[in-house]
């Protein structure tokens, strides 16, 4: 497995809120990649809450949104729930 990065602006040109979107969604992945599921889950929501229209975390809730309607879902570890590579 590797990271993919999203190249947004460079640092040097970026304003205050897209360097704090950085940061935010920095928050995020890190819950999605090592947190427990209910704690990506929560983060997850947050950030939609505050970014309804970004594409990624969108995706990253349609993985989760697909996982819950598997049974038992939330007895699973994060890699069993999201498959190889992803938890």
């Amino acid at each position: 497995m590797f990271d993919i990065f999203e190249l947004r602006s460079e640092s040097a040109s970026a304003d205050a809120d897209e360097r704090k979107f950085c940061r935010e969604w920095e928050a995020v992945y890190a819950a999605l990649r090592d947190g427990p599921v209910a704690v990506a889950e929560v983060e997850l929501n947050l950030f939609l809450d505050r970014y309804p229209q970004d594409g990624v975390a969108r995706y990253h809730r349609s993985i989760y949104d697909e996982a819950a309607k598997m049974s038992g879902y939330r007895k699973k570890s994060k890699a069993t729930l999201l498959g190889p590579g992803r938890g």
